[in-house]
């Protein structure tokens, strides 16, 4: 990719210039494109020429590739800003169905999820086991020791469950010191 990893890298003929891994040794011509977002390298567009031995005049055949460049860098752009808006959309989704505190599932997800399973269930004809646990006497603990003390409980509490649990079930944790398992 040339001397700098976040630079584009051209070989339009075979005059002893760097070649790109991505690139078969008989490839006469191609580009390589970073695509990046925010500073952060996602990926090399990579494209190969065919057939570019037919132009007229090198003047016509540097517009033909600065034009290929001009293409390349509008189609990197776009697919950095494509590929993060992704990624937002994933942690936006992993924010609103998840409790920041324990990692579990919280109870907007429960009722999506326990929708599906139940459909699912009653249409391959298996059953469906919900778990509905409460932590008692938490509100005193939390009043006694402190709500970071109660926080420890919460998360270890998840912790013991995640582990009781096949990685399969579904554990959620409904709001307070409610709980939620099933499979």
């Amino acid at each position: 990719m040339g001397t700098k990893a976040r630079q584009k890298h051209i070989d339009i003929n075979k005059l002893n210039r760097l070649r790109c891994n991505q690139t078969h040794e008989d490839t006469d011509s191609y580009t390589c494109t970073p695509i990046l977002t925010q500073g952060e390298m996602l990926g090399i567009l990579h494209m190969e020429y065919a057939g570019v031995d037919h132009f007229e005049s090198e003047e016509e055949q540097q517009r033909y590739f600065d034009s290929r460049q001009r293409l390349m860098k509008t189609t990197a752009d776009n697919l950095g800003l494509s590929l993060v808006s992704e990624k937002l959309r994933e942690a936006v989704k992993h924010q609103s169905i998840r409790v920041p505190l324990t990692s579990l599932f919280n109870h907007r997800h429960i009722e999506e999820s326990l929708e599906r399973e139940t459909s699912r269930c009653e249409h391959g004809g298996e059953g469906l086991g919900v778990i509905m646990v409460d932590i008692n006497h938490f509100k005193g603990l939390n009043d006694d020791f402190s709500h970071d003390a109660g926080d420890v409980v919460l998360v270890k509490f998840a912790e013991f469950m995640t582990a009781y649990f096949r990685q399969s079930d579904i554990i959620c944790r409904f709001g307070g010191e409610e709980f939620i398992h099933y499979a």
